[in-house]
């Protein structure tokens, strides 16, 4: 599965031996507006047809399935902006619309659950059950979040990187990083090791 720059995503298969999709996300069966950061595939349920996600800065996390002839877009969440003061929903931010999503990790563990890193550099607990708000935003990074990726051995943690030069850890059940390492760099990827779970 492909996200591209114009908002469309793509499927291929490599036993077709022509450059060509098998699948493409059209206007008609829905698109992104904006940019296409990431796609995942993840297992769904076995009566499910094939499906696979995506995050855009458009603000959308979007679910699409493979059916017979075409890719269907199913909408997961939307990023909303989040305001500093968390009292009273300031009309402003409702108006401007959403966060631009930037990457985004499904748990391990709890296949529902996953965190997704936007431009302004928050990141948001969602659940594919709730599509109307966070389980938590996390704050901590102060410019776009490029990456953020659950620990494969430690179904709490997950880690994040930011064009503010940090990664920070995070325990996902606490809004604040546990840890956080200045790389005095804007960091664009971060992995974890599969063969440890302490080193990244």
């Amino acid at each position: 599965a492909v996200g591209c720059y114009d908002g469309t995503v793509m499927v291929f298969d490599v036993r077709n031996k022509v450059n060509k999709p098998i699948y493409v996300s059209s206007i008609k069966t829905g698109k992104h507006t904006d940019p296409a950061w990431q796609v995942v595939w993840q297992e769904e349920d076995i009566a499910k047809e094939l499906s696979f996600f995506s995050v855009s800065s458009d603000g959308r996390v979007a679910n699409w399935v493979m059916s017979k002839n075409e890719l269907k877009m199913e909408p997961v969440m939307q990023l909303k902006l989040v305001s500093a003061e968390r009292d009273e929903p300031d009309e402003e931010t409702t108006l401007t619309g959403l966060a631009g999503g930037c990457c985004f990790d499904f748990n391990k563990t709890s296949e529902h659950l996953f965190v997704v890193g936007t431009e302004e550099g928050k990141i948001h607990k969602c659940s594919k059950a709730y599509s109307g708000q966070y389980l938590e935003t996390y704050e901590g990074h102060h410019m776009a979040v490029y990456a953020v990726k659950w620990n494969p051995y430690h179904s709490r943690v997950f880690l994040s990187c930011s064009a503010d030069w940090t990664i920070k850890l995070w325990d996902h059940s606490l809004p604040f990083p546990i840890m956080s390492f200045d790389l005095g760099n804007a960091v664009g990827d971060v992995a974890w090791a599969p063969y440890s779970s302490t080193v990244f």
